[in-house]
């Protein structure tokens, strides 16, 4: 939904930078919840339109947790597609090479 950006200055006159995203979901019986998420989620200044599995304390949807098994699924696949496409890269690189 949407990712907040905090700036303080620390005791040394050093700029500080936090983001916290803010997570709107459902729960099973259709509440609509918007909480801050200042814990749990990776790299939360680039959070913004990510899809989490959130699980939550039925008698407070605010408490709750990003499922980080799930998370981490996501990226092994985006890892996996640089991979691929940094091999393939490298095979063009050595065609090219050798035709030269």
């Amino acid at each position: 939904m949407a990712v907040t950006r905090d700036v303080y200055t620390d005791g040394e006159g050093d700029e500080i930078i936090n983001h916290a995203p803010v997570v709107t979901f459902t729960t099973l019986e259709g509440t609509e919840v918007t909480v801050l998420s200042g814990d749990g989620i990776p790299d939360p200044s680039r959070s913004l339109g990510r899809r989490l599995t959130i699980h939550y304390a039925p008698s407070d949807p605010a408490v709750h947790t990003p499922e980080l098994a799930a998370d981490r699924r996501a990226n092994e696949r985006a890892v996996g597609t640089i991979i691929i496409l940094l091999i393939a890269g490298t095979a063009a690189v050595v065609t090219g090479a050798i035709l030269l």
